[in-house]
């Protein structure tokens, strides 16, 4: 897959392989030398190596759903290549790939990364890494605009109750 090409799609949502286990969706959120970062709705931000991908899907009528809210300000890992990200997510839990491959990054090396995972030490060949992500996700907009009413309600809320526990005792 070009990244020239990917970068034309950047804010758009749309569909990484046709049909199938390995097919996803979400709003393209970056375009790298070798790989794009991809909001989904299930795993959060996830990074797919291009070479990997076998087509991208578009609508050119109407936009493809997606549900998910994405602040202008949402902050993810970005570098040029995919082994600049997996160096930023040393230390962080991930998933790797739809086999979910998954554990602590250790460390990354010329050609594999190191990921433990209780006593195992798994060696990953980079480039047979098709995506990884590392449970970052979007807040959720409902919520964040509920929360903020919601919270003063709850906050009323529990201080009622609190002075109903407080005059029971």
């Amino acid at each position: 897959m070009n990244s020239e090409m990917l970068q034309s799609f950047e804010g758009q949502v749309i569909q990484v392989d046709r049909h199938g286990p390995h097919t996803v969706v979400g709003k393209l959120l970056y375009v790298g030398d070798d790989f794009f970062v991809l909001l989904t709705k299930k795993d959060g931000v996830v990074f797919f190596q291009t070479h990997h991908v076998k087509s991208v899907t578009t609508d050119s009528k109407d936009p493809m759903e997606f549900d998910v809210y994405v602040d202008e300000d949402f902050e993810f890992h970005k570098g040029k290549k995919f082994k600049d990200i997996c160096g930023h997510l040393i230390h962080h839990w991930v998933k790797i790939n739809p086999e979910k491959i998954e554990g602590v990054l250790d460390g990354v090396c010329d050609d594999y990364v190191t990921i433990i995972k209780n006593k195992e030490i798994i060696y990953v060949n980079l480039f047979h890494i098709r995506n990884m992500n590392y449970g970052l996700m979007a807040p959720e907009e409902d919520n964040e605009n509920e929360g903020n009413s919601g919270n003063s309600n709850n906050n009323n809320n529990n201080s009622g109750r609190s002075r109903r526990r407080r005059r029971n005792n």
